[in-house]
């Protein structure tokens, strides 16, 4: 059904509906991820593709111990943000759906204690992960299986014949909807109803999301011991995934907040309806505004963006109007698995750093999956903010921390998932065009032989891949853009850097509620604008940590004599005067 858009409103929808007026439900919740190129399937429909040689492709967790070992090889430019605030962006942009039963539950493709079910009791939803009884690490713990459960379709639209497309089912376009919801019913219960704030609740004094006794997948306290049966609401099922996503949902929180009481010092005309609107409106701008002029550039390298049209030299003295309503601003699956391929940017630990910006404590990250009991600790919030500014990332390389390798989401098993596996083989699940596909579309030759990936691949990557693939035409786009070279000034290599520079050029041009557009009926007056111009993570820690009064003016480069550790004084701060409005009625 085609939604009723206001051309002159200056809010968001919800469900990221109307982000387009001329392509009302691109960008909606559960509309279909979108391509940059046709999908590939077996049978033209929704089988996982074959190798053109014929036969099977290599096993996904066979892929993953032959090709990506662990090593921990920090990035000497990069912190732990630029990873986190990357999984940031990909919750808030997309959410995949596995199948359930008809009672809502898990389908469970594997036993109990983790082997192949047998055939006649498979789901035909299942396409488990094949383990091998010699397996270095599983082969410990007699794990030959894992459960993948195949994503829910989107064919409403579409003849039976067509290959499958794959639901998206929050909304597309970068709106910070885990604060929020993706409709109006969750922003509903998400929200105070007075003064335009949302819910919080107390904890040792600060305010954190509010918790739940609800029982869900992502927070299953059903299971979990006594102390750990504590999980937060927040606007999106995934809050409890693991510390960093549950961090940067009270982040944004807690901003929400405080921009709600100072609108309402310099508004005090305004009701509850306002102010939640405008909060939300300007805490969507800043995140938008730090994605695009502070995050990507590590990603992308600046000469990339500039040549892209990203970046604009002399931004803050211009009026920009971005939006070509011809680009779709939904989100593609090439980039939703390349982005994937960015946790390699994982390390096995996170570091908590305390206020004179010393380690004080060391954690793996495993430990933290579906525990947000630690934000029960006194200091977490700050000593978390400091780790992702004062600690080192992992190089965007072929190296995978047995954190996301081993064990994702053991609970209280000696193992856990193999998340590389699972994103190896959903891309396959969803016919992603391989690696030799997508090379043309991003200005490389496409392969005939191994050897012709020399181009952007050294001898031994080429060596490797050539050992494990039957053709150069069988590589995954998943693998295939981990072994390039990087560009320089870039973190990745040509073909990711590609197809994530498309997918936000989409964002940028698509979304007519992107924050630079200058003079439309839903855009920011010049000197609001020039007030978010000067917003950065920095500030917004500064605001929102419980006792946060020192931080580098970077949050994404390490801490140098380039970058040092400043007061919270010294870094800009959001200037509200520029949102003071006149009552009506008065002179």
């Amino acid at each position: 059904m085609k939604p009723q858009c206001d051309a002159q409103t200056k809010y968001r929808t919800y469900d990221g509906s109307c982000s387009n007026l001329e392509k009302p439900n691109a960008a909606a919740a559960g509309e279909p991820f979108v391509r940059f190129s046709p999908a590939q399937y077996a049978d033209g429909i929704s089988q996982p593709r074959q190798s053109v040689k014929g036969g099977p492709l290599p096993p996904a967790r066979l892929l993953v111990t032959s090709l990506f070992p662990d090593h921990d090889v920090p990035d000497h430019i990069n912190t732990l943000n630029v990873m986190q605030f990357g999984q940031n962006l990909a919750e808030d942009s997309s959410q995949k759906r596995d199948r359930r039963d008809k009672n809502g539950d898990i389908i469970p493709c594997c036993t109990a204690d983790f082997k192949m079910l047998p055939a006649a009791e498979m789901s035909k939803d299942c396409w488990p992960v094949q383990v091998s009884p010699s397996d270095f690490f599983y082969k410990a713990y007699h794990v030959t299986c894992q459960t993948f459960v195949q994503c829910i379709n989107n064919n409403t639209d579409t003849c039976w014949q067509t290959p499958v497309e794959k639901g998206n089912f929050v909304s597309h376009v970068l709106d910070v909807h885990g604060n929020y919801g993706t409709n109006k019913d969750v922003a509903r219960g998400m929200r105070t109803l007075d003064g335009g704030k949302l819910v919080v609740q107390l904890v040792l004094g600060k305010p954190f999301l509010p918790l739940t006794d609800k029982l869900r997948r992502e927070c299953p306290i059903d299971k979990a011991p006594e102390n750990e049966t504590f999980c937060f609401a927040g606007g999106d099922l995934r809050v409890n995934t693991n510390s960093g996503l549950t961090l940067n949902t009270i982040t944004q929180r807690r901003l929400h907040n405080i921009l709600c009481d100072r609108l309402a010092v310099i508004n005090p005309h305004w009701e509850d309806e306002t102010l939640f609107q405008e909060a939300r409106r300007i805490l969507g701008a800043v995140w938008q505004h730090v994605t695009y002029k502070h995050f990507l550039p590590n990603i992308l390298g600046t000469d990339f963006m500039r040549k892209k049209g990203l970046l604009i030299d002399n931004y803050e003295k211009c009026c920009i109007n971005h939006h070509d309503p011809k680009f779709n601003p939904s989100v593609a699956v090439e980039f939703n698995m390349v982005w994937r391929t960015f946790h390699t940017l994982v390390p096995r630990q996170m570091h908590f750093i305390d206020e004179n910006w010393k380690v004080y404590r060391k954690a793996n990250i495993d430990d933290f999956m579906m525990r947000s009991s630690l934000f029960k600790e006194a200091g977490v919030v700050d000593g978390l903010l400091r780790g992702l500014a004062g600690q080192q990332s992992q190089e965007f390389d072929t190296y995978m921390s047995t954190s996301m390798k081993e064990h994702l989401f053991k609970k209280n098993l000696p193992h856990g998932w193999d998340l590389f596996s699972f994103d190896v083989q959903r891309s396959q699940e969803f016919g992603v065009a391989t690696y030799n596909v997508i090379r043309p579309l991003c200005g490389l030759k496409k392969a005939t032989t191994f050897q012709d990936l020399s181009d952007v691949m050294s001898q031994d990557s080429i060596g490797k891949l050539s050992k494990i693939y039957k053709h150069v035409d069988d590589i995954d786009l998943y693998v295939g853009v981990l072994f390039e070279k990087h560009v320089a000034g870039a973190m990745t290599g040509p073909t990711a850097q590609c197809i994530v520079g498309e997918q936000f050029l989409n964002f940028m041009k698509g979304d007519r509620f992107h924050y630079e557009n200058c003079n439309q009926p839903w855009s920011f007056s010049k000197a609001q604008l020039a007030a978010l111009y000067k917003t950065s993570l920095s500030w917004v820690w500064c605001e929102v940590g419980d006792n946060i009064t020192t931080l580098p003016r970077n949050t994404f480069h390490a801490i140098s004599p380039s970058n040092p550790v400043v007061p919270c004084s010294q870094i800009p701060s959001l200037d509200l005067s520029a949102w003071k409005e006149e009552k009506k009625g008065e002179c």
